[in-house]
């Protein structure tokens, strides 16, 4: 009886400490951020080992600091193609086409793409709502000349060298190695 007693009471208190016990909760800034690749028939043109493979990271987006945004950059030969996100390696969270209202749902039809001639195309995909947007400059007028100016070039904002390379709908980009 004593034995019952002790064990009715130890468990009661193991129950109560757990419910005192301190819950962590994972802040968003500490959040695990997933792999997104771009995955499609593209794949091989853009240097990885075969096609729709959702796990290989030769087509793996990158993450835009203090956004929900990831970016892959990449000379996309010419000829049509489909694509879509797979996430974490694998098919089962994907993002393709299929929306309902505002929402991408996972799954659905493949985005297609065409381009009549090789061309810079930014993909931005958006980790909040699943939309998938491929950026080209298609336009036929001379961009807008834009430059980087700082420390690293004495605020030269005439400096050709940091010229950043428009790729359309008002995106401009450069890629430069700074020291340290």
């Amino acid at each position: 009886m004593k034995l019952k007693k002790w064990l009715v009471w130890a468990l009661s208190c193991l129950m109560v400490f757990q419910m005192l016990a301190p819950t962590r909760l994972v802040m968003a800034s500490e959040a695990v951020s997933p792999r997104v690749v771009l995955v499609g028939d593209l794949q091989t043109a853009l240097g990885a080992a075969s096609n729709w493979s959702p796990n290989d990271f030769t087509t793996e987006m990158q993450p835009i600091a203090g956004t929900d945004y990831f970016a892959y950059l990449a000379v996309v030969p010419a000829g049509s193609y489909q694509y879509k996100v797979a996430l974490n390696g694998g098919w089962d969270e994907n993002y393709g086409s299929y929306k309902y209202g505002n929402q991408t749902f996972s799954g659905g039809d493949n985005y297609t793409l065409t381009i009549a001639g090789d061309q810079q195309v930014l993909f931005l995909y958006n980790q909040v709502n699943h939309s998938l947007r491929a950026i080209m400059d298609n336009t036929a007028t001379a961009p807008l000349t834009v430059t980087l100016a700082g420390d690293f070039n004495t605020w030269n904002k005439d400096d050709a060298a940091t010229a950043l390379l428009p790729i359309g709908q008002g995106f401009y980009v450069k890629e430069m190695t700074l020291a340290a």
